[in-house]
């Protein structure tokens, strides 16, 4: 009986081990799955949950790629400094990196790279080489058995000052001034605004041109502003010669393109929809030769010898054609600054060498070969304007004028940046040619702003800044002459134009000095050593320059 009823159980439990309803693990019965009690509609509701959370998921990732690739590219339209390898933020700069240098990717393609070569080569570094990925140049060399970099991204001045306020570069090229708020934002790097830190490197220039065949000469700056909104679209609305639709023709701009010239002309107007655009201006050039109602804007480089420069004048200012003399006085009004920003606070001797290296003669030469306007100073013939005051004309037959002006910063009769660096430069072009201090004059200008005797005044201070600055570089020029607010070259209609009316001229007249007589006017009265060269105009200061501390003036 035992035997059977132990055969039995085993019976039992062999059964039970072959169904799928007793857990091994435990002898008891499984419930029965959520799958085992689903029917078709089941399978068929599981089945869209599913796709439903794949789609969603697809989406999310085609989501995040496509924001991924938008940010991406508005970083680079932009011209922001890539968050990644050397630039990446929140890492030291690596041992074999001499500098990182952001700016204006017209300046960075090949200027700045040939700028870099060049400095390397003269300080002794051998093997130098320049590569190129995307938008970041590489110019590597060797010197005592060690390798080193230098690296340059290619963007905008914005996205440069942005990298440098997060340590990710030590210093910016642009063409464009500093703003006052990224100026306060990089002042643990100095003061950003000074001659330590501000280097005005050359110029560069943008130009207006049209077909060969098109009549036009001259542009009023107001009216290239209307063309290329579109207020104008036919010729005939400003030539009696020429008709046909205006069709415009430009170089883009990058990320700077809100501080660019262009968006100057067209201030809170929108370029025409119709203009087209072209990444280079060697193909706005060809653009422009092959139509001829086709009108251009672009900078001046390549060959232009296939289509027409036009000149440009500012409202109630002179035409200026865009030739050298223009460019490097800054006359012409679509002339650009080319400005590199390096800090001062922090040791970096590499960069600062660099940075000096830029403003020597060698430097200035390769400014030149790469079709900038280099700082290079010249004695020029100088044929004044018809409304030239009359003792202004007289001058300029005999004497030459240099082909800079000092400027100064706004509102203030102190040198800007540019201005003390031309000090140096004026003092070595008179060494090197033998020009004594006695021939070099002095002419003051200034902008409209108040009577014309206030301005006389006002343009007097301006150059006696620059006589007593000029003095303690061991120059005595023999005159100073004030002329006040005549012979604008910019637009007193605006405070830009006025900046550029505010400037001393600088003049050289033949041995043995410049001649006081020939610039007589009628007065009652006259000192004993006037009385020995004749009436001395108002205006003008004999003698040894006066101290001043560059204080504020009044505009005019």
């Amino acid at each position: 009986m035992s035997e059977e009823k132990n055969s039995n159980q085993k019976d039992i439990w062999k059964t039970a081990r072959n169904s799928d309803d007793i857990d091994e693990t435990f002898g008891r019965r499984k419930k029965p799955g959520i799958f085992a009690k689903m029917d078709i509609f089941g399978w068929i509701s599981l089945f869209l949950i599913a796709v439903i959370i794949g789609g969603l998921g697809s989406i999310g990732y085609l989501s995040w790629t496509f924001n991924k690739a938008a940010n991406s590219k508005n970083a680079e339209a932009e011209g922001l400094v890539p968050v990644q390898g050397d630039f990446a933020p929140g890492r030291a700069k690596k041992a074999d990196v001499l500098f990182r240098l952001a700016g204006r990717k017209r300046v960075g393609e090949n200027l700045m790279p040939d700028l870099v070569v060049a400095w390397m080569k003269s300080s002794g570094y051998g093997n130098v080489g320049v590569s190129k990925d995307a938008n970041v140049t590489t110019i590597s060399g060797s010197k005592g058995g060690k390798s080193y970099r230098v690296l340059l991204s290619l963007g905008s001045a914005k996205g440069g000052f942005d990298a440098m306020q997060q340590g990710r570069v030590e210093g910016v090229y642009s063409l464009r001034s500093i703003l006052p708020t990224e100026a306060d934002k990089l002042s643990a790097y100095g003061d950003m605004t000074s001659p330590d830190n501000e280097k005005v490197i050359g110029h560069d220039v943008s130009f207006v041109f049209v077909n060969p065949s098109n009549n036009i000469s001259t542009f009023n700056g107001d009216t290239l502003g209307r063309i290329l909104s579109g207020e104008i679209t036919d010729w005939s609305e400003i030539s009696d010669k020429k008709s046909g639709e205006i069709n415009i023709r430009v170089e883009e701009e990058g990320g700077d393109k809100n501080a660019s010239l262009l968006a100057k002309l067209l201030g809170d107007r929108e370029l025409r929809d119709a203009a087209k655009t072209y990444k280079s201006a060697n193909e706005v050039i060809k653009a422009v030769d092959a139509d001829k109602d086709a009108i251009g804007f672009a900078h001046k480089d390549g060959n232009t010898s296939g289509v027409k420069m036009v000149s440009v004048n500012e409202r109630n200012a002179r035409a200026f054609e865009p030739n050298s003399f223009n460019i490097s006085t800054e006359a012409y009004p679509f002339v650009e600054r080319i400005l590199l920003y390096i800090g001062t606070t922090t040791s970096n001797q590499a960069l600062e060498d660099f940075a000096k290296f830029t403003l020597t003669s060698a430097g200035q030469e390769i400014v030149e070969k790469d079709g900038y306007g280099a700082q290079k100073l010249l004695e020029e013939g100088f044929q004044p304007p018809p409304e030239a005051p009359r003792d202004y004309t007289e001058f300029a037959r005999n004497a030459k004028r240099l082909n800079f002006d000092f400027r100064f910063k706004m509102g203030a009769t102190n040198l800007d940046n540019k201005a003390i660096a031309d000090v140096t430069r004026l003092q070595e072009y008179m060494t090197r040619q033998g020009i004594t201090q006695q021939r070099i004059a002095l002419f003051g200008f200034a902008d409209n702003v108040g009577s014309h005797e206030t301005n006389v005044g006002v343009a007097q201070a301006r150059a006696e800044k620059v006589l007593s600055t000029l003095g303690q570089a061991g120059i005595n020029p023999s005159m100073v002459r004030a002329y006040g607010d005549v012979l604008p070259v910019g637009s007193n209609a605006y405070e830009e134009g006025r900046i550029k009316n505010r400037r001393v001229e600088v003049w050289v007249c033949p041995p043995p000095s410049c001649p006081l007589v020939s610039i007589v006017e009628n007065r009652p009265q006259a000192t004993q050593e006037s009385a020995q060269i004749g009436v001395i105009p108002t205006g003008v200061h004999l003698g040894k320059a006066v101290k001043s501390e560059g204080e504020v003036a009044p505009k005019g």
